[in-house]
């Protein structure tokens, strides 16, 4: 992928070439092999290139043929298809996607985004109508950035970093609120920077560069359907073996991310049918975790050419510059093992598959089936939460499936989640926020979280399981997984793709019977292909035993009165209160503790650029 930005700007003496330049120097990363601008009456478009298909200057962008022009980010990756339909109209000079994208445009307009499969972020300016469209993909694989300024200015960007270019911001309050209650910042728009907003996933703006009007609208949202198919293993497998032959196409190497799990197993798998020279990427924690050792055995029978990286607690000092890369905090010091697995597979390769999003799109959340068994009618489900009330404490830690201690406020917010079970929206938003609305306001006097992204869901769905997932695709994990996924790879240079939720893999999982999406075996389909014989034990740093003393240095190091001043109306008490709760080392006191730093963290690393 590559890095976009662009101008629109008030009066006819502006010169904003300077200041294009600027914005795209700062993400670099994104497309170290060329750069370009292009300057029109009142617009300008830059764009930087990383090189994955067509290695010629040829395919440089702005993509112009003399009149209209294109930036583009990402990859179509039915190009050749669609290649094929327009060889009648128009002669091609390149082997390029970004010419097929350009042509396409000019032939058929904005709406052959319904005919695109890829991941991209365009903007397309047309000279005969003096508009300029902006569109980003089905599910926001690619981002997108806007932000305009009190004289007129509208700036638009792949990352943040271009546009503070542009002058300093402040703090969004909401949406400080919402990170602190999600760990991160959902899908309504909201950045930290105050006006600084993302881009809608697939949605198209239309903007009149002569008066100004600007018009969106979204064209495609994931359809619930009733698929009925002899063989839903084999309809899986052609669907998601046409996407791996789709997604592996490049000019440059091409390699994949690869744990012990279910995603990862099918997705190798996948590959496999297409390629037996496969580099593989893993993150290790220790020598005999379940990541490690299925790493070592691929590579012992010739199925990949496993490296290992061995994350060591040293890994944790490059907190700042993995956000620096992020923007978008996320509360979990999980991101410096993110950040050191993408900068090991960019050694070897320049385009990297993941299993992101299969989660999301095949209910494979523990989260999302424990709420259904708790919250559903019957026997079952009664007695279940009957046992969690009458439990001891030290029963439920031995019992819960996630690794960490569980204790008192973790038994607490079970139990809180369970009362309001009449009231499923309240019951689910109980269990995913991390700091209820209560413990919120010890930290924010006035702070209500946005809620109404969750609700209107909830309300839309008929069947709870479907707005479960509707809920984690459209507002809450695959947002920051994605992001995560694209500021890591592209920050060193490397094209992230994630098959599993290409347009035609998510409608797939949508028509899907809830038997099969729900049912005992988690990810039933993927399980089958990819072969898994065994479960994956659940790991996580927090149940590394010096985890707790590192994040307590680490809270000490970043959470200082100066950084709480910075993060006003955040209140020091509550802050101490967080500390305080930390030694007891529970889930809950852990994950708090780790919201809070990475946000500290992340003001140091922006506070610049902030009023």
């Amino acid at each position: 992928m590559c890095g976009v930005a662009g101008l629109i700007y008030p009066g006819v003496n502006s010169d904003p070439r300077s200041v294009l330049r600027s914005m795209l120097a700062t993400m670099k990363s994104r497309g170290p092999d060329a750069e370009g601008v292009w300057l029109g009456q009142n617009i300008a478009l830059g764009h930087v290139r990383l090189k994955i298909l067509d290695l010629s200057d040829k395919a440089n962008q702005p993509f112009t043929d003399g009149t209209d022009v294109l930036v583009f980010n990402g990859e179509i990756f039915n190009y050749r298809e669609l290649r094929d339909e327009l060889k009648g109209f128009f002669q091609f000079e390149t082997h390029s996607d970004t010419e097929v994208l350009f042509r396409c445009l000019q032939q058929w307009g904005s709406d052959v985004v319904n005919r695109l499969q890829g991941q991209f972020t365009f903007a397309f300016y047309r000279d005969s109508e003096r508009s300029l469209t902006l569109a980003r993909d089905h599910i926001g694989i690619t981002p997108l950035y806007i932000r305009e300024t009190a004289d007129g200015l509208f700036a638009f960007a792949s990352e943040i970093k271009p546009l503070l270019e542009l002058g300093r911001t402040k703090i969004d309050t909401q949406a400080m609120i919402d990170y602190l209650y999600y760990r991160y910042n959902i899908n309504n728009r909201r950045t930290l920077f105050s006006d600084i907003h993302r881009f809608p996933p697939a949605t198209i703006m239309r903007i009149d560069l002569d008066s100004g009007k600007k018009q969106s609208y979204q064209y495609w949202r994931l359809n619930f359907t009733d698929l009925q198919v002899d063989d839903y293993h084999q309809s899986f497998g052609d669907v998601f073996e046409k996407e791996i032959t789709q997604q592996i196409a490049a000019d440059v190497p091409v390699g994949m991310f690869l744990s012990a799990g279910i995603d990862s197993s099918a997705l190798l798998e996948g590959f496999l049918k297409k390629s037996n020279d496969i580099e593989s990427f893993t993150i290790s924690f220790s020598d005999n975790d379940d990541d490690t050792l299925n790493a070592l055995e691929q590579r012992r029978q010739g199925r990949a050419k496993g490296q290992i990286v061995r994350f060591a607690e040293s890994h944790y000092e490059n907190l700042e510059q993995a956000l620096f890369m992020l923007e978008e905090p996320f509360g979990d010091l999980i991101i410096c093992a993110n950040y050191l697995l993408a900068q090991m597979a960019s050694d070897r390769v320049k385009v990297v598959l993941s299993g992101e999003g299969a989660d999301e799109a095949f209910f494979g959340y523990d989260h999302q089936r424990a709420f259904q068994k708790i919250i559903g009618g019957g026997f079952k489900s009664f007695f279940m939460r009957l046992g969690v009330q009458l439990a001891p404490v030290w029963a439920l830690d031995k019992l819960a499936p996630y690794p960490g201690k569980f204790g008192d406020q973790e038994k607490a917010r079970l139990v809180r989640m369970m009362k309001k079970k009449d009231r499923p929206v309240d019951s689910f938003l109980e269990m995913i926020s991390l700091f209820e609305t209560e413990r919120l306001r010890s930290l924010i006097k006035d702070g209500i979280p946005d809620t109404a992204p969750i609700r209107t869901i909830f309300e839309s769905e008929s069947f709870m399981w479907r707005a479960l997932i509707r809920s984690e695709i459209e507002q809450l994990t695959m947002t920051v997984n994605l992001l995560k996924q694209d500021r890591f790879c592209m920050g060193f240079s490397l094209e992230g793709r994630v098959p599993y939720v290409s347009r035609n893999m998510l409608e797939f999982a949508a028509s899907l019977p809830m038997k099969l999406q729900t049912s005992r075996e988690v990810k039933p389909l993927l399980q089958t292909y990819g072969k898994m014989t065994r479960k994956k034990q659940a790991f996580s740093l927090l149940s590394s035993a010096s985890y707790l003393n590192t994040l307590t240095n680490m809270m000490d190091t970043y959470v200082t009165r100066e950084a709480i001043e910075g993060l006003k109306p955040i209140r020091w008490e509550g802050v101490m209160q967080v500390r305080q709760e930390l030694a007891n080392g529970g889930v809950l006191a852990v994950k708090r503790a780790m919201t809070l730093t990475v946000l500290a963290a992340w003001w140091k690393t922006f506070h610049q650029y902030l009023h």
